[in-house]
């Protein structure tokens, strides 16, 4: 059995049709606030890596006249062709970088911490490759694990405690919401708990924990991959390795978390240039 976990992770990419999941229009406030904040490279030639189908790339092509996009999975590059004609989708792999655009882009965006499916060697590579790919004031943003958020989940920590029913009232209107599911989604869960046990006794014993960073067995796709968790500061030094300068790192809600801080947000966003 291979231990690299990119290979499971992009088997899950590639063989399941994944549009239902992925195809929503919905943007969260920390992207919102990304492309207000750095709107001239959101206008310039960019290239989101990873595009899925389309949840964030539509609204590229509202931004800028050059858009391009690439994914792993058939189903979902077809469908943004479909949708998104303005846009130029290629069906790619996305650690080969010689099939991006040639001319210097604005803007490289990953998002949904597609770059965690990577093992930690491809991932540096990437991010290496990617670097010269980017015009003189071009941008790599980027979403990532938290691993402080996770590292402190099984304990009840001020962040969770905030998040905990504050009455009576509460508590029962939360689990009515948990059990106004659709049959659906109810018979879906069910017939999964075979296949998530699986794929944990498969993947469990290759998580790894390192003082950098940790692989971990994701519950996301049936507990099917290994994500690749790290934190701010640790974040902050591979992209200095790499060839970056970081430019701000801002958790879910759009807050920027400074160095030193351990952030609550399960995952958080990096936007990098090209260091000088």
């Amino acid at each position: 059995m291979s231990s690299d976990p990119t290979d499971y992770n992009l088997t899950t990419w590639k063989q399941r049709n994944l549009v239902r999941d992925y195809g929503g229009r919905s943007l969260r406030p920390v992207e919102v606030i990304l492309m207000l904040r750095f709107g001239p490279s959101f206008s310039g030639r960019v290239l989101e890596v990873g595009c899925g189908a389309g949840r964030v790339l539509g609204y590229l092509c509202e931004l800028s006249p050059e858009v391009y996009g690439l994914d792993i999975s058939p189903t979902m590059v077809e469908h943004c062709r479909r949708t998104y004609p303005d846009a130029d989708v290629q069906l790619a792999d996305m650690r080969d970088v010689s099939l991006y655009p040639a001319r210097p882009l604005s803007l490289v965006l990953l998002s949904y911490n597609l770059l965690d499916i990577l093992a930690p060697d491809e991932r540096r590579r990437l991010l290496s490759e990617i670097r010269p790919r980017l015009g003189p004031e071009g941008l790599l943003i980027f979403s990532s694990h938290n691993r402080d958020a996770h590292d402190e989940m099984p304990w009840i920590g001020e962040h969770v405690r905030k998040r905990l029913p504050t009455s009576r009232a509460e508590a029962r209107r939360r689990a009515g919401r948990m059990l106004d599911v659709s049959p659906y989604r109810l018979v879906r869960t069910i017939a999964s708990l075979p296949t998530r046990r699986r794929n944990q006794r498969r993947l469990r014993p290759l998580e790894l924990h390192t003082p950098e960073y940790a692989l971990i067995n994701d519950p996301l796709h049936d507990y099917s991959q290994l994500f690749y968790y790290v934190n701010r500061d640790n974040q902050a030094r591979q992209l200095a390795e790499t060839g970056y300068e970081l430019v701000q790192c801002l958790d879910l809600d759009g807050h920027v978390v400074p160095a030193g801080a351990r952030s609550p947000s399960p995952e958080l966003h990096y936007v990098a240039r090209p260091s000088s």
